[in-house]
């Protein structure tokens, strides 16, 4: 099998091959190294050459193209513009505000790219670039044009432009019943008609179809057959969007929990049809369900097994505050990149009741996830979350969930610390009693401190 930068480079070679350009092999090894540098940086964890990769699969040329270029640029991320395209970027992108906020210039130069991507993105010259409503699609797209539209009639750079677009992640319909996909067909239709019509009417219907086809392609995970694969995606994208996380044992508990928090709000109100989506039977009704009732299933899963390690969390955090303040989280569990080498507060909880192991209020797949693992591994957390499992599996379903109720509120600072660990339920009590003594194990100089606040809560 070739290296990635190597795959890339065939890709390329390939699809501009297939498409009727014949390229420098120069050319096209430097356009393949672009890619993969840019794709490589050090801070990215999900956006990367595997990921490109992956999309890949069963694309035609034009979408291999796209997809190949549709995240070359993640501006907050990588905190600048990948290696060689300030320069191309600069004379259209003014990047001197303040918290890594960008806008098109307003006296930015005419320039064939530009203007077409413009056009079928829908922006302005003189526009803020927003980070989560096209701004890296629209600056990937924009690399793509300035690099290739030497080399590609103008309808096969429209099409690439349309692809990326299509990527913009998590959209719905607006007041009207109008998609994005309605709107990027009018768009593409007034560039064909200002260009003169250099691709026939119904062309334009098959630009958006391979649109979204590459948008489905891309999250794709979210339709995964096994939630735990969806699940790996989400740990990847944690540390790359958080960046304290990157950082192996040294993030405290607050930055974990934010994390988490963040993505198990963000998961409740995002909905399948804004993941998915269909233009003129693209996909096909049948395949088309299939994504929906899959990712509302992973969906439902993830929000489940997210807040219940959001219940452990949420202890730890209170008692941290509670006998000296913040601190790692490995100062209170372990170490979470040698589990078995060290000592982990997992080892020192006591065996589960009897009323546990009889409990059947508990999602079977949510238990196996926290018991046995996701299906990867990560060097910034567990595989598996062995005290949360004991957790679940001691309050179920219901009392979890209730508890999760006072968990959020002690996030938002509507409730104390000690409000949080004094809970009423006797079971609920039991288990936070029991995760107190265990990090008591962990941490000699917090030892008696975590103790004395256990046994006021017995």
């Amino acid at each position: 099998m070739k290296s990635p930068v190597h795959q890339i480079i065939h890709l390329l070679q390939t699809s501009l091959s297939n498409l009727g350009y014949q390229p420098s092999a120069e050319i096209i090894e430097q356009l393949g190294l672009f890619v993969f540098t840019a794709m490589e940086g050090h801070r990215r964890r999900f956006h990367t050459v595997k990921h490109v990769l992956e999309v890949c699969e069963g694309m035609n040329n034009l979408q291999t193209l796209a997809v190949l270029f549709h995240d070359v640029v993640y501006y907050q991320i990588d905190k600048g513009f990948p290696t060689y395209a300030a320069e191309l970027l600069l004379p259209f992108i003014d990047n001197s505000q303040p918290n890594y906020m960008l806008a098109l210039k307003a006296d930015a130069p005419t320039h064939e790219a530009f203007d077409l991507c413009l056009a079928v993105f829908g922006f302005q010259r003189g526009q803020q670039l927003v980070a989560f409503n096209g701004q890296n699609e629209f600056l990937s797209a924009l690399v793509a044009g300035l690099l290739l539209h030497k080399l590609l009639k103008v309808k096969d750079l429209v099409a690439i432009f349309a692809c990326i677009e299509a990527t913009i992640p998590f959209r719905k319909a607006d007041t009207q019943h109008q998609t994005c996909y309605d709107k990027l067909t009018v768009r593409l239709q007034t560039i064909n008609n200002d260009l003169g019509k250099v691709w026939q009417a119904e062309q334009t219907t098959e630009m958006v179809k391979q649109a979204v086809a590459v948008a489905n392609n891309d999250v794709r995970n979210f339709a995964s057959a096994d939630v735990g694969v969806f699940l790996d995606g989400t740990w990847t994208l944690l540390p790359e969007t958080y960046a304290e996380l990157a950082q192996g044992g040294l993030y405290t508990t607050a930055s974990y929990r934010n994390a988490l928090a963040r993505m198990e709000g963000f998961f409740h109100i995002l909905k399948a049809e804004n993941i998915f989506h269909q233009y003129q039977n693209t996909p096909q009704q049948a395949d088309f369900q299939q994504l929906l009732v899959r990712a509302t299933e992973n969906l439902r899963v993830s929000r489940l097994y997210l807040g219940t390690k959001l219940l452990t969390i949420a202890i730890v955090e209170a008692a941290a505050l509670l006998t000296g303040g913040d601190a790692p989280l490995s100062f209170f569990l372990g170490d979470v990149r040698n589990p078995e080498q060290v000592d982990r507060a997992e080892d020192f909880l006591p065996p589960l009741s009897q009323k546990a192991l009889q409990n059947t209020d508990k999602d079977e797949t949510v238990y196996k996830l926290l018991e046995f693992g996701r299906t990867s591994p990560t060097n910034f957390d567990l595989q598996n979350s062995p005290l949360t499992s004991y957790l679940y599996q001691e309050l179920g379903t219901t009392l979890a969930l209730e508890f999760l109720q006072q968990v959020k509120l002690f996030f938002d600072n509507k409730i104390s610390a000690m409000d949080l660990l004094q809970q009423q339920n006797p079971i609920i009590r039991q288990v936070i009693v029991a995760i107190l003594e265990a990090c008591a194990n962990i941490t000699d100089t917090r030892k008696e401190k975590l103790k004395a606040l256990a046994t006021s809560l017995k």
